[in-house]
């Protein structure tokens, strides 16, 4: 992996990246779209995890560099935990493998009302030939994960939506 880099993209690659963006705007998702589209990013050394931006519609991600923005995430996470309205249930922390490299997932799953609120799946899990109801993310570290895990979920009883 550690000759990695970017390199531009080429007419062809354009102009199919352009038809997959037009098919996720329209709800049309494709585990070789997805593919397609992290191709590149997902065999970067730097990757801290990838996931699904639900505004966007687009598998995205994040490079370590990007820790310390990740952390202030994590911190609004906190709070939508300890005030009832967010989960991440340890049964949905699993290991995935894709092209010979090892992913820890881990599941945002919104509530309300203590019932969790129905989002459907996420296209980039599909590319891991998962399907769960949350927003996924993708590690590369499983002790980033289960951190970030353990951060959200500390004194908190895992059992309180049940």
């Amino acid at each position: 992996m550690s000759d990695f880099k970017y390199t531009p993209l080429s007419a062809d690659e354009k102009e199919k990246s352009t038809k997959i963006h037009q098919d996720l705007a329209m709800g049309f998702v494709a585990k070789e779209d997805m593919e397609y589209l992290v191709r590149k990013e997902i065999l970067d050394p730097k990757l801290l995890c990838i996931f699904w931006g639900l505004r966007q519609r687009l598998p995205l991600w994040l490079l370590n560099e990007d820790k310390k923005g990740f952390q202030s995430q994590l911190k609004t996470w906190r709070k939508e935990v300890v005030e009832g309205r967010m989960m991440f249930h340890k049964e949905n922390c699993r290991t995935h493998e894709y092209k010979g490299r090892k992913f820890y997932g881990m599941v945002v799953q919104p509530y309300s009302d203590g019932e969790m609120v129905d989002m459907g799946g996420d296209g980039l899990a599909l590319m891991f030939g998962w399907f769960v109801n949350g927003l996924t993310y993708f590690f590369t570290s499983e002790k980033n994960r289960d951190a970030s895990v353990e951060y959200l979920m500390k004194g908190i009883d895992p059992e309180r939506f049940d």
